[in-house]
């Protein structure tokens, strides 16, 4: 029989090599949630800067801003990110105040002419991150250019931006309902809906007729998560990692969190009349809001770079084309237009709005996959001006 012998010195090096590696990988895992922890506290929003998107970035600012301004304006909270829970509409926009961004009472700041006039027209502005302006700085959104073309025709006016990243025409519905209950801002003459996209990439938000981060919210309060049965529901042992979740969510392996994904009870032809039925519902309760108040109300179908839009310089930044997509948001946004018309009360005017980069010349008019350029956002302003003085 053979006997085994150990070598103490040999195991007692092995676990002493083990502890070692151990320790020296806790030890990072740990300085990295530090260092990201540290960053976040400071503002620093891991935007990518690299140089060929900024290459394309400078083309679509009218290479008005340097690489280094790019940059800049890219890290600067509120730009890209920004972000808070708010009550009634779930989310809002987080308070902040930087070079680029400004954001106070959940609303970013616009520009309007410092002159004061008795009683100027009262412009509200709603939608998603295009209207908020992600991408560009505050002096450079729809509303800011907006504001400065009232200017330029002096009609005197105060103009405010209500958009918020993720926002979609029921939840701007709801926003705008409370914000008129509420009457902490000043009650509007006209009022401006800017729709579209995230109607349609959205499709778990406008099918199910929640806000973007429900299943989030869900997953977190669940119906015994509260009160004796709390610490029942919780793990014995955990630990939180905001990194782990922050490379989860950039992976791609938590997707629960979100709405983007269509309901998989539903075919392609079944969900663009959800849709559709949807947008119209809260389009006639816009519209009886708007009769009521006695406000001019406008809903525009906003330009996407999946309709009217070939890409130039080989840019990288605009999403890619894709002929499913295209065919569903040309279809959905005829069917808006032509549910508005059957619409005998009139206190809502759709305009498709779609079109308006056929005529862009000599540059991108998008900053990022869907986010326009200041140019861009002067193009829309003036088809907004067109649309209600012509």
């Amino acid at each position: 029989m053979k006997i085994i012998r150990f070598d103490r010195s040999r195991i007692s090096s092995f676990f002493k090599n083990s502890l070692i590696s151990i320790s020296i990988s806790i030890g990072m895992i740990f300085s990295l949630e530090f260092l990201y922890r540290f960053l976040r506290a400071n503002n620093y929003t891991f935007a990518s800067t690299d140089r060929e998107n900024l290459k394309f970035r400078k083309i679509a600012f009218d290479n008005k801003y340097t690489y280094k301004e790019l940059s800049e304006l890219t890290n600067s909270f509120g730009v890209n990110n920004g972000i808070v829970y708010k009550p009634w509409i779930q989310i809002g926009n987080a308070p902040h105040k930087n070079k680029f961004s400004i954001v106070s009472d959940g609303v970013r700041k616009t520009f309007n002419t410092t002159y004061k006039c008795k009683e100027p027209n009262v412009f509200w502005f709603f939608g998603g991150s295009t209207t908020y302006g992600t991408g560009v700085s505050w002096r450079e959104t729809l509303p800011s250019k907006f504001s400065e073309l009232l200017k330029e025709n002096s009609i005197c006016a105060k103009v405010i931006n209500f958009g918020v990243p993720y926002h979609y025409s029921l939840q701007e519905s709801f926003f705008m309902a409370i914000e008129l209950a509420k009457s902490e801002f000043p009650k509007p003459d006209f009022v401006f809906f800017v729709d579209g996209l995230n109607d349609f990439i959205q499709l778990g938000s406008s099918i199910k007729k929640e806000p973007f981060y429900t299943p989030m919210l869900s997953k977190l309060v669940g119906t015994d998560s509260v009160g004796v049965n709390e610490k029942l529901n919780n793990q014995i042992f955990t630990i939180n990692f905001a990194i782990v979740d922050y490379l989860k969510f950039k992976m791609g392996l938590d997707r629960s969190i979100t709405n983007y994904q269509k309901p998989k009870n539903l075919n392609d032809i079944e969900i663009l009349e959800k849709l559709t039925k949807n947008i119209a519902e809260s389009n006639k309760f816009r519209s009886n809001i708007c009769k009521i108040y006695k406000i001019k109300c406008y809903q525009f179908l906003q330009p996407v770079p999946y309709l009217y839009y070939e890409k130039k310089y080989n840019e990288t930044l605009t999403i890619d084309y894709d002929q499913n997509k295209s065919n569903f948001f040309l279809k959905g946004y005829k069917k808006i237009v032509e549910d508005n018309t059957l619409n005998t009360q009139l206190g809502l005017k759709v305009n498709d709005a779609s079109k308006i980069f056929l005529s862009y010349k000599d540059g991108i008019p998008y900053v990022d996959s869907f986010h326009y350029s200041p140019r861009a956002n002067k193009y829309f302003a003036e088809h907004i001006y067109k649309t209600i003085y012509n």
